[in-house]
């Protein structure tokens, strides 16, 4: 087994070196993510002089030298991870839309099937619904999917309420601070 593999992106900027090369390439990934902090699911790597984006069985090859890293943040940052909550079987995903058909609890948080981590996003909710409350936004780890309830809810969120205030007044909160009220 070759030694080394350099990672590089589009720009030929090196990203990173990965010793020793796993033979598997879903393990390639996970060591990129823990070298260069781009999450797996993101990741779409090419043989270096080839066009083809590897697949996650793919197996190595012993002459691969580089692997070019093009990061396609696309789907999995619209993708809703619906398998990864513990309260999947409340939830259903058509085409990006997601659906609490089965909602047997007050709130249900629902994540991305991979983070956010850098630049500038635009996050748009629709909403059909609202009980007495909603609260939709950003969190900052993944251990708040589901519906665990308490203190320390770290997002920025938008919240509103139409029975009672929980976070007081209606607006955009950075965890439990208000920094926008609604008009």
């Amino acid at each position: 087994r070759r030694c080394s593999l350099t990672v590089r992106n589009l720009g030929g900027e090196v990203l990173a070196e990965v010793s020793p090369v796993p033979a598997r390439l879903s393990d390639l990934k996970e060591e990129i993510e823990a070298l260069a902090g781009i999450p797996a699911p993101v990741q779409r790597l090419v043989r270096h002089g080839s066009l083809e984006v590897l697949r996650s069985t793919a197996v190595l090859d012993e002459e691969a030298a580089e692997i070019l890293l093009i990061v396609d943040e696309e789907a999995p940052l619209y993708t809703w991870d619906i398998a990864g909550n513990p309260c999947q079987d409340m939830l259903e995903e058509d085409l990006g839309a997601l659906e609490c058909p089965r909602l047997l609890c007050d709130f249900v948080s629902v994540l991305t099937q991979a983070p956010v981590c850098s630049g500038r996003h635009y996050f748009e909710f629709l909403v059909h619904h609202v009980g007495n409350r909603l609260l939709c936004g950003v969190v900052h780890d993944r251990s708040q999917a589901g519906n665990l309830k308490g203190e320390g809810r770290s997002a920025w969120a938008y919240y509103c309420f139409i029975q009672g205030p929980m976070w007081g007044a209606a607006g955009l909160h950075a965890g439990e601070s208000l920094v926008k009220k609604l008009a």
